[in-house]
């Protein structure tokens, strides 16, 4: 075997030896699939393909829906983009654009329960800017940018709509106990091939304007493909390029954020499960910069598939941080809020069983003091002043 082949090997070995699955927190088992009282925001991520595990989380998506829906105050699914496509999306891959997304397993599970009235709610990813085919969402689900309500039914109802570089109320926030503001950064990260980029990221700055000036009476929380400061396979480092990081983001959305204009992050653009119960410590260390409010994120990104072993592996993930609750097995996850309470929780396929893990969260955070203790700020997160659980 020739030298240069033989090292190649070698990497390829490595590389995929490190791309062994990831489980960790207090996961327990739990064959239930009811999410508990109140009303339940289903968040699902990378949906496309129809492989075995999508059937199994559709399934068990369809089962939580019933449950929320039957006995509880209603359900709402959130698309958190890249459902189109024969497999489910990876970056710097071209998505297998010739089947309509709304054949996938996990496609027909959420359309049996819109019919039986669970509310719908979708933002675009790469593979829907990518390809020409129909996405599983109807057309009036879709919201590019703008701002919706959700009330103690688990009814939808638009408040703010872009259109035209413009935003403007269309609803009032009457029994509403929850918005959702919807943001597309695809045009801003990847301008090059839309038509009007300018366009579409003017309709973001004018949405944020409008959220800095539209004074805040339920909690907000913030829809976005990629995390707003990921840790896996597009996070600060990672072999993906860094979309998911606070330093990417459109300076009216980075103001908004720092202002404490949102109470939690709802993403899926990353192949993993995982919630982050404050942000704030991690955006410290990697950009320097100081929110004035906690900000919860719950990610869910593998409701398609595992992936493939080169992007679990440690040589391909972020260095900001690692979660410390954590999966990358298929799944996906939910937020359940009931008499001004919230809790995230996150349902994974573990060798054939289901496991799950919950997470009481805040709605209305506290603002942080003139004073803060720092986590570990060294740059070498391998270094002993950097906590076990803040290490990648």
């Amino acid at each position: 075997m020739k030298v240069g082949t033989a090292r190649r090997s070698v990497a390829l070995a490595t590389l995929f030896a490190a791309g062994c699955m990831h489980h960790r927190g207090a996961f327990a088992a739990r064959d239930d699939a009811d999410p508990g009282p109140g009303v339940t925001i289903a968040i699902i991520g990378n949906t496309g393909g129809s492989t075995r595990d999508a059937t199994a989380v559709a399934d068990r998506l369809g089962a939580t829906l019933d449950a929320a829906s039957g006995r509880h105050s209603g359900g709402v699914v959130v698309w958190l983009g890249n459902a189109v496509g024969e497999r489910p999306y990876l970056a710097r891959r071209p998505a297998s654009c010739h089947r309509d997304g709304s054949s996938s397993p996990i496609a027909r599970a959420v359309r049996a329960r819109t019919r039986a009235g669970t509310g719908e709610i979708a933002v675009a990813g790469p593979a829907e800017w990518q390809c020409r085919v129909p996405p599983p969402w109807p057309a009036n689900a879709h919201v590019r940018n703008g701002v919706v309500a959700i009330d103690a039914r688990g009814r939808v109802h638009p408040r703010v709509r872009c259109h035209d570089h413009r935003c403007e109320a269309v609803g009032d926030r009457s029994g509403a106990i929850v918005e959702l503001v919807l943001v597309d950064l695809w045009p801003w990260l990847h301008p090059d091939g839309i038509a009007d980029a300018d366009g579409e990221v003017a309709a973001v700055e004018a949405l944020m304007d409008q959220i800095a000036t539209d004074e805040r009476e339920v909690s907000r929380l913030l829809v976005l493909h990629y995390p707003a400061e990921g840790a896996l396979e597009h996070g600060l480092g990672a072999i993906s390029g860094g979309d998911a990081t606070f330093h990417a983001l459109p300076p009216s959305l980075h103001r908004e954020l720092v202002r404490g204009a949102f109470t939690g992050v709802l993403a899926g653009g990353e192949h993993g499960l995982y919630v982050v119960e404050d942000l704030a410590p991690i955006v410290m260390r990697t950009d320097k910069v100081w929110l004035s409010r906690p900000l919860w994120q719950l990610v869910s990104g593998t409701a398609g598939g595992r992936g493939s072993p080169a992007r679990r592996s440690t040589l391909t993930r972020g260095v900001g941080y690692e979660p410390a609750t954590w999966s990358d097995h298929p799944g996906f996850a939910f937020v359940t809020i009931a008499d001004g309470r919230a809790r995230v929780g996150i349902d994974a396929r573990v060798r054939g069983r289901w496991q799950r893990v919950e997470r009481a969260v805040t709605l209305n955070p506290p603002a942080r003091g003139s004073r803060a203790t720092l986590p570990g700020m060294n740059p070498c997160v391998r270094c002993r002043d950097v906590p076990a659980n803040e290490r990648p």
